[in-house]
């Protein structure tokens, strides 16, 4: 089987359950999942069109670099359609019939339409491209019953020199990244 390209993409039911793609296979499976996915922003659509399982995807994108770099690629490119969609319906806007007691109504033999837009979709848009529109949020701390947080500090911390201070401070990042690492 081939998709419009005469890309051979074998579907999952020429292949036994568990059998792998040839390299040829992977490489026209991986380049209709991309150019699908681009598309639709969908991987389950993606898959379905190539005839793999999305944990295929996953595992490519872990153990196969050049194509984690093109699904990133795709990914933004899905984003685009995306935004390119919000900005058609916000600022464009899209022809609505208009229905009259549950019946479209007809001008001259063609459905009447309004043209209609999107504010809260704008909105979006807004937030997105421009900081004064997004929500403010403002974050305090405070101690016990709304007073000042005390710091209460070890009196051994104060007997150490500023060097001393600065090697613990070290031992205690490294110490914090190992256990991050982790």
């Amino acid at each position: 089987m081939a998709d419009k390209n005469n890309t051979p993409t074998p579907p999952r039911a020429m292949r036994r359950q568990g059998q792998r793609f040839t390299k040829e296979q992977r490489v026209a499976a991986q380049e209709k999942f991309l150019r699908t996915f681009s598309m639709t922003a969908n991987v389950r659509a993606a898959c379905m069109s190539v005839g793999i399982d999305r944990s295929t995807v996953y595992a490519w994108q872990e153990h196969d670099p050049d194509f984690s770099f093109k699904f990133n690629i795709a990914s933004e490119e899905a984003n685009d359609v995306i935004r390119a969609e919000l900005f058609r319906r916000a600022v464009q806007g899209i022809d609505k019939p208009v229905v009259s007691m549950g019946k479209m109504v007809y001008h001259d033999g063609k459905p009447l339409t309004e043209r209609v837009y999107s504010d809260s979709l704008l909105s979006l848009l807004a937030k997105s491209r421009m900081p004064e529109f997004r929500d403010k949020q403002k974050v305090e701390h405070s101690g016990p019953d709304g007073g000042p947080i005390s710091i209460k500090r070890d009196p051994n911390l104060q007997l150490l020199t500023d060097e001393e201070l600065a090697q613990a401070q070290r031992i205690a990042l490294q110490l914090s990244h190992r256990q991050g690492g982790e």
